[in-house]
């Protein structure tokens, strides 16, 4: 299929529906919503329509249906009762798939013989069509954004014509309908999201805005890679971030880093939190896993970690928003720091040690380099984000004594160990004791002092897989992207998205991820972080397509954030980086290490073409002054090329996600 077809195909999806109807004839139908009118398609709507996923099969349960949402509500749609019903189940954002707040059950005439859906990420909708023994039905479901409601139009063919009114529903879930014709509207949501009222709203009007809501937090960024497979899965995940993950602070722990990493700051809970006054800084109900404790109060998560701070600083280190670190992040690590410093006893040659307290999956140990590591991080950054003036600086000195006396980790020939004296003895699927290398990238490949460490630390936890689940995977491909390993990444990454990491912790149909028997979407979003890590990675030195695989010769990226406040364009061909643009985002004027990796001279540019003096501070690495707000380009000198984003030829056609003949079957769920 050529360029030109393949897109008029895709976008003949939004606005066709193949409705296979009883006696096997197809009859050509415009879905409720098709969209009015013809428009070329932009590159952003190219990629995002290519990650629709498909139905085939009859979904049958939380695992394998389409999801909607606006980060309010979620809803899934899927048969039950052997085909005999379709059900809607909506729960808020945030809580558990497996046991939904309400289900609404929907009576068919006949039995499903047959499902053709689309689940496409461009307009947050779901389309297409169920074939039963007595008829068809046209269907389409959507959140609208910012409604907190499903919606859903329902139109029957031959004996499925008069459908019947829904049943169930609960905590305080309710539905509405009305009919058009032969078209039936549905509202489902709970009183204070005003169901009833959308039903009498200017429904155009509503899907318009929900449509263009989603097209332009689309064009916030761009991702485009030669492995199919994973760009689709990319998109997903971006899709998934918007549609189930709360941004307010309650239920902001797990938010995924995507939503920064991929340009999406206003959609964060921490940004939120402190635009509305931060989140709660008390450790208090926390204390039984602080050190001392142990396993007599059981495995209780360290408070830096339950509160996800090494992920808040992430998003703040993007955005460099003073109310985030003021108002969420230096309450929170001072109290947390705090508490530790407390604990901390004093040792041979002055050294501070930690008294016995749990390391994750393994027992008590003194020393825990989990907890060392996870300290040490968030004294170093009180003392790198203290300023004049803040509540903290005063205890500016008292943080830096702390690190100057903190016990270094305990090491021997397999690297960093659990605790002192205690090696790794037995496969863990949970390298909670090199936190160190990841997630907060306290060791940098880029010193040679460090590469031995890291190396022989990552090769003696994953010689012993036994025991891994599938967030094992993605943590040794995240750690092989630091260790400067892509293939290995990329070969682990896999594992993962590809259903062959394990059998009861892989990425489902769907494209979200689950452990054991229920769904853990950080999974799906780490998974997603391990790529863009790929695409652009560093703190202090930033370095664009440092991670890649050897067989990705050509990448096309805008719109990725970097820390510093910068946002970052970049394009490859031919194995080749071609050019680098960095957009500063702050509001003052900011300096950026950059290795781009564009062989041969260079030259930077602004954005009237005019030259740009800037420092060579080592091989392939400039120092760029951007103004606050000011745009810098990086290439090759005399090149003249194209530096518009563009969807790259793929290595192979590649996965496409959705229920279809080819999904991995998910017999040992039952509805």
């Amino acid at each position: 299929m050529s360029g030109i077809e393949r897109r008029q195909f895709l976008r003949g999806l939004a606005g066709t529906v193949a409705v296979a109807v009883a006696g096997g004839r197809l009859l050509e139908a415009g879905p409720a919503w098709a969209s009015a009118g013809s428009r070329s398609q932009s590159v952003h709507e190219a990629v995002v329509r290519d990650a629709a996923m498909l139905w085939t099969r009859p979904p049958t349960g939380w695992w394998n249906a389409p999801f909607v949402g606006d980060g309010v509500v979620v809803a899934q749609v899927y048969t039950a009762d052997h085909g005999t019903n379709l059900t809607f189940a909506v729960s808020p954002a945030g809580t558990s798939w497996e046991t939904p707040t309400s289900r609404f059950t929907l009576p068919l005439a006949g039995t499903v013989t047959e499902v053709r859906w689309e689940l496409n990420p461009w307009d947050a909708e779901l389309t297409g069509v169920v074939t039963t023994t007595r008829g068809s039905l046209l269907l389409t479901a959507t959140v609208p954004r910012g409604s907190g409601v499903l919606l859903v139009s329902v139109q029957g063919r031959a004996g499925e014509q008069r459908t019947s009114p829904l049943s169930g529903g609960s905590d305080g879930f309710g539905w509405h309908d009305r009919r058009d014709g032969s078209q039936r509207w549905i509202v489902v949501g709970q009183p204070g999201h005003s169901p009833r009222r959308m039903l009498a709203a200017d429904l155009n009007k509503i899907r318009a805005d929900h449509r263009r809501w989603w097209h332009d937090y689309y064009a916030g960024s761009f991702v485009s890679v030669p492995d199919k497979t994973l760009q689709r899965f990319h998109w997903l995940q971006v899709y998934a971030a918007a549609s189930i993950a709360r941004s307010d602070p309650a239920g902001g722990l797990d938010t995924p880093a995507t939503l920064a990493a991929t340009n999406h700051l206003e959609l964060h809970p921490a940004s939120n939190a402190a635009a509305e006054g931060g989140w709660p800084q008390s450790f208090e109900h926390l204390l039984s896993a602080m050190p001392g404790a142990g396993l007599k109060s059981g495995d209780t998560e360290n408070p830096i970690m339950a509160w996800n701070l090494p992920e808040i600083w992430a998003s703040y280190r993007y955005s460099l928003d003073d109310r985030v670190l003021r108002d969420v992040l230096q309450p929170m690590l001072r109290s947390a720091v705090g508490h530790y410093a407390n604990s901390l006893v004093d040792g041979e040659g002055g050294r501070l040690h930690l008294p016995s307290t749990y390391a994750p999956g393994f027992g008590d140990v003194e020393d825990c380099t989990y907890d060392l590591s996870l300290l040490r991080w968030a004294a170093t950054r009180l003392v790198e984000s203290a300023r004049p003036g803040t509540a903290g600086y005063g205890e500016l000195h008292r943080w830096r004594s702390l690190l100057q006396r903190l016990v270094p980790y305990h090491t021997d020939d397999s690297g960093v160990l659990i605790g002192a004296g205690v090696r790794l003895p037995f496969s863990q699927p949970n390298p909670s004791h090199l936190l160190w290398m990841h997630p907060l990238g306290e060791k940098s490949w880029r010193r040679a002092a460090d590469r031995q460490l890291m190396r022989r630390s990552l090769e003696h936890w994953s010689s012993m897989p036994t025991a891994w689940n599938g967030r094992s995977y993605l943590s040794a491909a995240a750690m092989a992207v630091t260790t400067d390993a892509p293939e290995e990444a990329l070969g682990w990454l896999r594992q993962v998205t590809d259903g062959g990491a394990h059998a009861d912790s892989r990425m489902l149909p769907i494209g979200l991820y689950r452990e054991g028997r229920g769904l853990q979407t950080g999974g799906s979003f780490e998974a997603a972080q391990v790529m863009l890590r790929m695409l652009v990675s560093g703190d202090e030195i930033v370095e664009v397509f440092g991670g890649l695989p050897k067989s990705w010769h050509d990448v096309s990226v805008s719109g990725l954030r970097a820390p510093g406040a910068f946002v970052l364009d970049a394009s490859r061909s031919a194995g080749r980086t071609d050019w680098v643009r960095v957009h500063s985002d702050s509001k003052v004027d900011r300096s950026l290490l950059l290795r781009h990796g564009i062989a041969g001279p260079v030259e930077v540019r602004d954005e009237a073409g005019r030259r740009v003096a800037t420092d060579l501070v080592g091989p392939g690495v400039l120092r760029l002054r951007p103004r606050a707000g000011a745009t810098l380009e990086v290439h090759r000198v005399g090149s003249d090329g194209s530096t518009d984003v563009r969807n790259v030829t793929a290595l192979s056609a590649g996965r496409r996600w959705g229920y279809t003949a080819t999904s991995a079957e998910d017999t040992e769920f039952t509805s």
